[in-house]
């Protein structure tokens, strides 16, 4: 009975690790990733703006999903990218693998990112990620599962970042661990609408 326990509370133990690892990822790129073009009012790069209508915004709220999604749903888009780029070579296994692993309901701590810059997180509904936009927000990003190699210092994941419905892209970041900070190394759009 000793020996099961032992076993369940090492599993236990190693998934936690690996959801904080996951979490402290996102929370060392979140900046690079969403960008400060929402300190604009919008986090797609608008077309000029009056500047009363910036001075207007006194927070720029983001939503957050705290639902992952799973990095498979990028499959092709994925694979294509490696196939066309060769740069980044060393992402392939890593990716490939990430592929070949159970999908899991997972969620992310909202709370656990705090490298946020002038954003305010807010957490989003369970609805589709292309919804509508609450007014007093100015976008709303979801990410997905994070796969890293902590031996080889490499992660990757798929974003979301959109205005709503009619504005949004998709890209996959590529990441790097550099003195103890996990750098975005390349960003590829998947997806524009």
């Amino acid at each position: 009975m000793k020996k099961y326990f032992f076993i369940y509370l090492i599993t236990l133990l190693s998934c936690n690790y690996n959801k904080l690892q996951q979490e402290q990822i996102i929370n060392d790129s979140f900046l690079d990733v969403v960008g400060t073009q929402g300190y604009g009012g919008s986090i797609i790069p608008p077309p000029p703006l009056p500047t009363d209508t910036i001075v207007k915004i006194k927070e720029f709220v983001l939503e957050i999903s705290s639902e992952i999604e799973p990095l498979s749903k990028w499959k092709e888009s994925i694979a294509s990218f490696l196939i066309t780029d060769s740069k980044y070579a060393q992402y392939k296994s890593l990716l490939n693998d990430s592929f070949k692993q159970k999908e899991l309901n997972k969620r992310l701590h909202i709370n656990m990112i705090s490298r946020t810059g002038r954003y305010k997180l807010k957490e989003a509904g369970l609805q589709n990620n292309k919804s509508r936009i609450t007014r007093h927000t100015i976008g709303k990003v979801q990410f997905s599962d994070v796969v890293f190699d902590l031996q080889k210092g490499l992660a990757a994941y798929i974003v979301t970042i959109s205005d709503g419905p009619k504005a949004g892209k998709i890209k996959l970041v590529l990441l790097r661990l550099d003195k103890q900070i996990w750098k975005v190394v390349h960003e590829e759009l998947v997806e524009v609408w």
